[in-house]
């Protein structure tokens, strides 16, 4: 692989401490401040108790992610700072070896302005600034080309996909194309001491084992442990269509910056040839089209695009190496991104596109549209309107604990995503939902445990429901009555005359079978 070097050593350590100073005060303060993702709290409270089969966490089980958090909780007393801390971390260090990476084939200015360019994706942003694990993607990436494109440190590339994958099992997966690449281009030019490459793999297995083990150990064994994806699949059960409506809104915040870069180069293109065999062509592909083609047609979800962000805007990076776009221009285009995070409204999802689609007024084009930009927003004021969110049904959830503490509460289809973050903050008091995909059945949230249980028609009339105050408002004032209202929500109890009518409200409007 051919490669530019620019500069000196000082000047490239001043770019260094550039990007680490850009990058944690602007994930700082950004940071989300309480946890309401379901996922992120099944993270925590396995940091608590460890339970594959109770969904602390989910599959396929981020081992040694949860031991480092339980480890740095030891110091630090708060989860959620734990979380976020580490989240930073990755991002940062993730944005210092991009840049190094980078420096391979152009000058540092064009080099910063492309980890600019990547830190201000809304995409990459928004879960790089939240308790996720998504942002170990970003940095795992970075190192294994690190690593893989050295001939001195890619003996250690073993040993990262063996620890890595205890963080997160799913990437080394998805890098493993690219991983035999960068083995394959050394052997292929007679670089690679064989005893070495064994010793390395050896000791990559063993790493694999140490967390490996203990893992599978603790759902009752491999037979145990492969058994839970027929209960605990993480892996949505909906249709390939489905998959792909919901990966596209996705897809939106990866391609639509990279739409002016390419017009502005169309517009202002020049002649001759671009020189590409300066680039690690070969490399990029293998970066971004085997974990491309998994998005596509096995997982949408959004945590996995940081894998290959890199890969994706290198082409920037090109088109400036070859003139054929200004740093002006890529200036323009991460304002424009840092804009839309900072500023772009959030607002919940409407009643009509949570219901079914036999009844949903909203043609698809719209529901996609609206979605796009409420449910998968990749925004600050998501984050910000969320936690104002759990602030007021937590609120309205401290008010009915206080008058009746021993009330089950219903979270019906209209605030069900916020339950495990309620669970987390009332671990005595019992939450359930509904569920969507299965008629009468419906799930149990108390303490630190899930359980999904039966007779859900049962339970309406022992439970106060909390629901938006529309929902209320337009279909339950005839059915129920008002307990407390909040500026969004409303908690509601039901009559048992009217029980039989509510039932029949929420299966006709959320039931998808």
């Amino acid at each position: 692989m051919s490669k530019r070097v620019h500069g000196t050593g000082d000047r490239k350590i001043f770019f260094v401490l550039c990007i680490i100073v850009i990058t944690l005060l602007s994930r700082f303060f950004f940071a989300e401040t309480l946890f309401y993702d379901a996922d992120t709290i099944g993270v925590a409270l396995a940091a608590k108790s460890y339970s594959l089969a109770d969904t602390r966490p989910h599959l396929p089980g981020y081992f040694l992610h949860v031991q480092i958090i339980k480890s740095l909780n030891f110091f630090i007393a708060d989860l959620h700072l734990v979380m976020i801390l580490l989240s930073v971390f990755y991002c940062t260090a993730g944005a210092v070896f991009v840049f190094n990476f980078l420096t391979k084939w152009f000058n540092k200015i064009d080099s910063l302005l492309i980890v600019l360019l990547i830190l201000a994706n809304p995409l990459v942003w928004y879960q790089t600034a939240a308790p996720e694990v998504y942002a170990f993607d970003f940095l795992f990436s970075a190192l294994t080309v690190t690593f893989g494109t050295n001939k001195k440190l890619i003996y250690l590339l073993p040993l990262l996909f063996g620890l890595a994958a205890g963080v997160r099992q799913t990437s080394g997966v998805l890098l493993f194309p690219l991983y035999v690449f960068l083995w394959y281009d050394f052997f292929k030019h007679d670089k690679i001491s064989l005893p070495k490459f064994f010793a390395a793999h050896l000791t990559g297995i063993i790493l694999f084992c140490l967390w490996f083990i203990p893992m599978i150990n603790s759902a009752g064994g491999l037979s145990a442990y492969i058994k839970l994806y027929q209960t605990n699949s993480p892996v949505p059960r909906i249709s390939l269509l489905q998959h792909l409506f919901q990966f596209s809104s996705y897809v939106v915040y990866m391609i639509v910056p990279l739409l002016p870069i390419l017009i502005f180069y169309m517009i202002r293109k020049k002649s001759g040839r671009m020189s590409y065999h300066k680039y690690p062509l070969k490399l990029l592909l293998l970066w971004i089209i085997p974990p491309m083609l998994v998005f596509t047609f096995f997982t949408y979800h959004k945590g996995y695009f940081l894998l290959i962000v890199l890969p994706i805007f290198f082409f920037a990076g090109i088109l400036l190496n070859e003139k054929k776009l200004t740093r002006t221009f890529i200036i323009f285009v991460i304002a424009l991104q840092s804009l839309f995070f900072i500023f772009f409204p959030y607002s919940e999802n409407s009643l009509e596109s949570l219901s079914t689609p036999s009844i949903r007024k909203q043609s698809l084009s719209s529901v996609w549209l609206e979605r796009t930009f409420t449910s998968y927003l990749m925004s600050a004021q998501r984050i910000r309107t969320q936690e104002k969110n759990l602030v007021e049904l937590a609120g309205i959830v401290g008010k009915i604990n206080s008058t009746n503490k021993n009330r089950t509460i219903l979270l019906d289809p209209t605030v069900h995503l916020y339950a495990r973050a309620l669970q987390m903050m009332f671990p005595g008091i019992k939450f359930i939902t509904m569920d969507l995909l299965n008629k009468n059945h419906f799930v149990e949230y108390l303490g630190i445990d899930i359980s999904v249980k039966d007779s859900l028609s049962d339970v309406f009339t022992n439970s106060v429901i909390i629901t938006r105050k529309e929902f209320y408002e337009k279909y339950l004032s005839e059915l129920s009555h008002a307990v407390f209202i909040g500026n969004n929500y409303s908690s509601v109890e039901v009559e048992e005359k009217n029980n039989v009518d509510l039932v029949e409200t929420y299966y006709k409007l959320f039931l998808r079978k």
